[in-house]
């Protein structure tokens, strides 16, 4: 899991993220939602996709982040 503090390292850097059930997805972060906003009152990740658009994912489900160079 990472923290929100955590996060402003990959913004506007295109990443892989890798959630705790093994799905992965390759883009960019695009927008956060605190828990205290969320319906689910869960930290949220919003994400933009190289190939398939925005994701939400929540924080406590990622696993890693890593940077792409490409």
């Amino acid at each position: 899991m990472i923290t929100e503090k955590e996060l402003d390292k990959y913004w506007g850097k295109r990443v892989k993220i890798i959630c705790d059930d093994g799905w992965n997805v390759t883009g960019k972060p695009y927008g956060f939602t605190d828990k205290l906003n969320d319906p689910a009152e869960k930290d949220v990740l919003t994400f933009r996709s190289d190939r398939n658009g925005l994701y939400e994912i929540y924080l406590e489900n990622i696993k890693e982040v890593i940077i792409l160079n490409d």
